[in-house]
């Protein structure tokens, strides 16, 4: 056998190598999500820990781990999981709407802070919608940002307006429920009430 012949078959073997760890990563981790989607936490907490530590370069399993804290309602040290996450799989949509949606947990408990993060919420949902134009999740998410946020940090009712429609593009019952958000984020607004008054007794807005 030549030179060229071993090169061929080492890199062979090394490639079903790989290919043989990441099936075993891919079963081994079917065990924890089965224990996280059955609530039992604290399990699917070792279990993950336990992942990570074997393989610490598969982000899945910072993502549960994020997933657990943020259930716990751990904010910071979910955040650290979900950044490791993002860090290891920038394109990944759920990665960034959990992220986002963590900064957002942190923000309303922060103090200083609190602007620095919101700003990262935006970044992070819109984002998440950018990887993938069918995370209806992370559209909510966004349209809820779009409507609570201040101008100056990126708020934006119209903005809020174009993601319902693009979640009523995808599935009716989720856009339905998007455009009353929106309705209802109309009537609570100052003036909201007068306007509708002057609209209902044929009057129009100054």
């Amino acid at each position: 056998m030549n030179k060229k012949s071993i090169r061929w078959l080492w890199r062979g073997i090394a490639f079903l190598g790989l290919a043989a760890l990441a099936a075993q990563a891919s079963e081994d981790i079917a065990t924890g999500v089965t224990l996280f989607e059955a609530g039992q936490f604290d399990a699917a907490q070792q279990f993950f820990v336990a992942f990570d530590s074997q393989h610490p370069t598969d982000p899945a399993g910072a993502y549960y781990l994020g997933r657990i804290a943020f259930a716990s309602k751990q904010y910071n040290q979910a955040a650290t999981w979900f950044e490791k996450a993002v860090q290891l799989d920038s394109g990944n949509s759920d990665y960034h709407c959990w992220l986002g949606r963590t900064y957002g947990q942190q923000a309303q408990h922060a103090g200083g802070e609190a602007f620095f993060l919101a700003r990262k919420v935006k970044t992070h949902l819109e984002k998440a919608v950018e990887l993938n134009p069918d995370n209806i999740e992370a559209r909510f998410d966004l349209l809820e940002y779009y409507l609570q946020a201040p101008l100056f940090l990126g708020g934006d009712t119209a903005k809020a307006k174009a993601q319902a429609a693009e979640i009523a593009k995808r599935n009716a019952a989720a856009g339905k429920k998007a455009w009353q958000r929106c309705q209802q984020d109309e009537v609570q607004r100052p003036g909201a009430k007068a306007t509708l008054s002057r609209r209902a007794h044929g009057g129009t807005d100054q």
